[in-house]
């Protein structure tokens, strides 16, 4: 990997896009002092991610965005494009571009091709490159000495950066964020799983009573549905059996009724007006016919008598009296015939027929032998007479007949009436048998509304005594043996007195427990995926820290070693060596020879333990330098270029190990003087084999060596121009 491509536009003296491109090997930026060599360096700072001000040379964020006399722009932007060879980064980019913008209210935003990302993106991305804004790639301006000066804390990090781990370390860091956080969370779970657990505990107590109660409640629900099924079942099975047996005695009423009518429509029949009205009619004429016969009778008798008399005027006394007799009897006769005709229109009922009938013929018999004592005296009737006893014989007959008639009339009705009584008879036990049969049917339809009564009865039972109303939907309809329906009302009574044992509890305990339940393990899933999130976190710390221990002991002791190297090259030799240290411990002399390495390693392994970064600041790094024919124990005693020369051995050792892509070295070389630059320069083309370098220097040792040529300028409108210039190596 390489820098191919610098793109600039806004930042500081950069007024115009500008555009530098490199190739691999030694290019120098060259030109006076003020035309922005300086700011390139710290426009490539500031893409990696700089956020003080005072390291870039500004005091306000929008001192970075340029503003000319004529000419003020909104917003700044550098973008630096790096040519991933050998898969480098260990990604599928061919190329990888990382720039910064900054806009006039103080924005900033962060690119990786062409994607907007976070700060703590650029930083992790670019050191798995082995470079950084912190690191040794880009040393600028009074830096050199600064590494030697520098506080434990920012020789740390330049170290972290050297060594290679600082992207373990900010992995390291993340991780140990993301464990207190954790472990913080982990507290607030616990301590609000405390407060939730003493009212789960209550809840989870209530829940168990009442699932043992709604248990109760179904086995009750169950009996009751049997038992009042069972019970209903009977009452129905009961009410159908009725309905069938009143349908029945309904039918049996209806047909009683219809014979009672029939029987009713006979004796109407028998007692209807025709008969009557017949014997009436005969009645009437027998009457006439009595009335008639009486006339002639009377005929008969007077012309009898005068015939008597005419025959027999001298007749006896005795004659007298029998006459008179007759007389008397004709009298009696006609008075009984008189009172006989006044029953007749007085008759009410069919048996005082007969005896006017007796009657009649007692009147018959009396005027039969009136008519045989008159018979015995013979005299010749008259004319008249004769045709009277003719009438009278005619008359006689009709009478006869009438009779006759009437006694049909009267047998008929007799046997009308005989048929009468028994048709009422008859109706009479088929009225009994309708009244039997009406009654049984009243009481049927009483026992019917009686059991209408107990299924109300049951209904209102079962409301009151069954908690759940829905029970009268799902009756069982099976119908229990006596000995079933006890059990299951025993059975009830038992449940009845275990519901009662329970104390009540709130219906909205149930989704209350849900809700506690809920957060109860949330809480605990919370808590379990914490305590995993931890254990996982400090197995990745303690993963971290043995790769950082590793990473760093390895390449701080390759570090310690080159620089010793380079050391001995720049002053010819001399010794120099780097030792971790605890701060208040003695110190033993650290460039002996024979110095026990194992004690500096096992140091060295208790500096990258697992401590805080608080716990971290007793830990420092000591830099001993010894240059040849002198006895220097401290860097303070050092002259200027003899610290020079110990910071760019230091550096050039860190750039042996770590092979970063580019280098950029802002005059490193101001304070060495001609034989030193050769052999800077010399230290540098061996490392150009491997390392892109990007020099700005006034030194022309170095730019002989370079292999592209940049030329800065600044014309009158205060914009850095670039010029560039591919030097011919002779």
């Amino acid at each position: 990997m390489y820098l191919e491509k610098i793109e600039i536009f806004g930042f500081k003296s950069f007024g115009q896009r500008v555009k530098l491109k490199f190739t691999k090997g030694i290019a120098c930026l060259i030109g006076p002092n003020g035309v922005g060599k300086s700011n390139f360096v710290e426009a490539i700072r500031w893409a990696l991610g700089e956020q003080s001000l005072k390291t870039i040379r500004s005091r306000k964020s929008e001192d970075i965005i340029f503003s000319g006399r004529q000419k003020r722009l909104n917003f700044a932007e550098v973008f630096l494009y790096l040519k991933n060879e050998n898969s480098h980064l260990q990604s599928s980019f061919q190329e990888l571009v990382v720039g910064r913008k900054i806009f006039r209210n103080g924005e900033n935003e962060y690119f990786i091709n062409g994607e907007k990302v976070r700060l703590q993106d650029i930083i992790f991305t670019v050191s798995k490159a082995n470079f950084g804004l912190k690191s040794y790639s880009v040393i600028g301006q009074g830096m050199v000495d600064s590494i030697l000066y520098s506080s434990p804390l920012e020789r740390r990090e330049f170290f972290a950066e050297a060594t290679g781990i600082k992207k373990y370390q900010l992995k390291r860091k993340e991780a140990v964020i993301k464990l207190k956080k954790s472990q913080e969370n982990l507290r607030q779970a616990l301590v609000a799983l405390k407060e939730v657990e003493p009212r789960m505990h209550f809840l989870t107590r209530q829940i168990r009573k009442l699932a043992k109660r709604q248990k109760i409640e179904k086995d009750l629900f169950e009996q009751q549905r049997k038992y009042y099924g069972s019970k209903k079942f009977r009452l129905e099975k009961e009410e159908a059996e009725l309905k069938k047996e009143v349908v029945k005695k309904k039918e049996e009423v209806n047909k009683k009724l219809q014979e009672l009518k029939a029987f009713q429509e006979k004796i109407n029949f028998f007692s209807s007006d025709q008969s009557s009205l017949k014997f009436n009619q005969l009645q009437k004429e027998y009457q006439a016919s009595l009335e008639k016969r009486k006339k002639i009778m009377e005929t008969i008798s007077v012309l009898k008598t005068e015939m008597i008399f005419k025959s027999s005027k001298n007749e006896t006394l005795e004659a007298q009296r029998k006459l008179k007799e007759i007389e008397l009897t004709l009298e009696d006769i006609l008075i009984e015939q008189e009172n006989l005709m006044t029953r007749l229109g007085q008759i009410k009922k069919i048996e005082e027929i007969k005896e006017i009938q007796q009657n009649f013929l007692k009147i018959i018999e009396k005027t039969k032998l009136l008519l045989n004592i008159l018979q015995e005296k013979k005299c010749s009737p008259s004319p008249q007479l004769k045709i009277v006893e003719e009438d009278l014989k005619f008359l006689e007959e009709k009478i006869k007949k009438l009779e006759i008639d009437l006694a049909q009339i009267l047998k008929e009705e007799e046997d009308k009436r005989k048929e009468v009584i028994r048709q009422q008879k008859e109706i009479q036990r088929i009225q009994d048998s309708f009244t039997q049969l009406n009654l049984s049917l009243k009481e049927k339809e009483i026992e019917l509304a009686k059991l209408e009564t107990k299924k109300e009865d049951l209904k209102e039972e079962i409301k009151r005594d069954c908690f759940d109303q829905q029970i009268l939907t799902v009756l069982e309809n099976k119908l229990l043996s006596p000995a079933e329906e006890e059990e299951a009302f025993l059975k009830i009574k038992k449940l009845k007195h275990q519901l009662e044992m329970i104390e009540a509890i709130d219906p909205n305990i149930a989704q209350e427990y849900e809700e506690c339940l809920q957060r109860y393990n949330f809480l605990s899933s919370q808590i379990n995926d914490l305590n995993k999130a931890i254990n996982s976190l400090e197995k990745i710390k303690k993963t971290l820290d043995g790769k950082i221990k590793q990473e760093f002991l390895s390449n701080f002791n390759k570090i310690n070693h080159e620089f010793e190297k380079y050391f001995k090259i720049l002053f010819k030799g001399g010794l120099a060596k780097l030792v971790l240290r605890e701060k208040g411990k003695k110190e033993n002399e650290p460039l002996n020879k024979d110095q026990n390495n194992l004690a500096i390693q096992e140091s060295q392994e208790e500096f990258l333990s697992e401590k805080d970064e608080e716990e971290k600041e007793d830990w420092f790094i000591e830099i001993f330098a010894r240059p040849p024919g002198k006895k220097i124990k401290t860097l303070e005693t050092l002259s200027g270029g003899e610290r020079a020369l110990t910071s760019l051995a230091l550096i050039f050792a860190i750039l042996k190990i770590k092979n970063p892509p580019f280098v950029v070295l802002d005059e490193v070389d101001a304070a060495l003087d001609e034989i030193n630059s050769l052999r800077f320069a010399e230290i540098i083309k061996n490392l150009a084999k491997k390392i892109q370098f990007i020099i700005i220097t006034h030194n022309n040792t170095i730019m002989e060596i370079a292999d592209f040529v940049y030329g800065l300028t600044m014309k009158a409108d205060n914009i850095t121009h670039l010029v560039s210039l591919k030097l011919e190596k002779v």
